[in-house]
Order: C-alpha cells, then sequence, then structure tokens
C-alpha cells in the first residue's frame, strides 16, 4: 500500500483554486445549507505544488459563499497526473456508492427535522412511498400508466457496448421509454404464453 505525502493546515480560501478539469457539478446551494446547519468540518484536500483542490471543490465553492476565510486542507504532494486520478476517482467512487434506503429512511425519520441534510420532506414521502409493498392487481401497463413517473427511482446500469447498440433499437424516444417499453414487451410475451399452456 502507498501512503501519500501529505500534511494538513488551515488555509485562506484565496490560496485555493477551484480545479479547471473538474467534470463534477455539484449542488453548492444544498452544501451552503449543510455549512449553515453544521459548520464546515472534514478537509479539502489540495494539490501542494498547485493549490488546485482534488477533493472538495464544491465545498470550498460554499465555504466562499458563506464568507469563511479560512479552511482545513490536507495537502498532497503529488505529480500532474496523479492528481488529475485523484479528481476522478473521488468523483467515481462517490457515483459506485448506492444506499441501504431502508436505513436511510430509518435514519432520516429519527431526526427531528431535516434541515441541512440535503433532503427535504417530500424526498422523505418519496422514499416512503418507492419502499411501500405495493399492491397492484392490475397488470404492469395498469402499474405503469398509473405511476407518477416523477418519483421512480433511478436505476443506473452498465451495458456492453453491443448491448446497449441493440438496446437502442427499442422504438422510444428515451433510454426511460425504452426500459418501459421493454417490460411491456416483456409482459405481453408472459400472458401470451399463459395463454398457450391455458
Amino acid at each position: 500500500m502507498t501512503v501519500i505525502n501529505e500534511s494538513y493546515d488551515l488555509v485562506p480560501v484565496g490560496d485555493l483554486q477551484l480545479h479547471p478539469d473538474n467534470p463534477r457539478v455539484g449542488d453548492v446551494d444544498t452544501i451552503v445549507d449543510s455549512i449553515g446547519a453544521h459548520g464546515f468540518y472534514g478537509a479539502i484536500v489540495a494539490q501542494k505544488s498547485t493549490g488546485y483542490v482534488l477533493a472538495g471543490n464544491h465545498r470550498l465553492a460554499a465555504a466562499r459563499k458563506q464568507g469563511i476565510a479560512s479552511v482545513p486542507v490536507t495537502w498532497v504532494d503529488v505529480d500532474e497526473e496523479q492528481a488529475r486520478r485523484i479528481l476522478v476517482a473521488d468523483n467515481r467512487t462517490s457515483d459506485l456508492g448506492t444506499y441501504d434506503e431502508s436505513l436511510l429512511i430509518e435514519l432520516l425519520e429519527s431526526l427531528p427535522d431535516l434541515y441541512g441534510t440535503g433532503y427535504s420532506p417530500e424526498d422523505l414521502e418519496t422514499l416512503l412511498a418507492l419502499n411501500a409493498s405495493p399492491e397492484h392487481d392490475g397488470d404492469l401497463q395498469d402499474i405503469l400508466d398509473e405511476a407518477d413517473a416523477s418519483a421512480w427511482p433511478w436505476v443506473k446500469a452498465q451495458l456492453p457496448p453491443d448491448v446497449y447498440a441493440l438496446f437502442q433499437t427499442i422504438p422510444g424516444e428515451d433510454d426511460a421509454a425504452r426500459v418501459t417499453a421493454l417490460l411491456t414487451i416483456r409482459h405481453d410475451l408472459e400472458a401470451d404464453a399463459e395463454t398457450e399452456v391455458a
């Protein structure tokens, strides 16, 4: 295991630079709310030689918006290639995480209010609705017709290029419409198979 040469310091926000190649688009206003509720905690990770932020670009932007003069920084002594890898990895490892939604609901419901959590009461209602045991007597199309699409959970799927190319041949204006069409086709085929057996 390699341990990066690093040091820790309290640094004026003017001495740090948002990384110009950061591809992540964060919700700075939500981070501002979190800082307002809890204060600034943790440390920003920055490249020692350039002052570029590698982890915490949006936290720095939120700190500036809050008028915070100095923030804790972990300086890492890395070359340009490794700095870019850290920048990408910090974002990607976050993307790959998921939630135990039952535990998340339990945690959110245990709080007196949701201020500073990034969740709204409407978000909690949606989580509760999506995790309730649905009881539908209708077929799949009835469920799809009745569902509020804005409350559907997002599902990430990584498909091999050839499979995705095949998926693109399914009629639909976008991937969500193609998934709906695919589920409907499968349901219809299962219904036809049941009819033939009967």
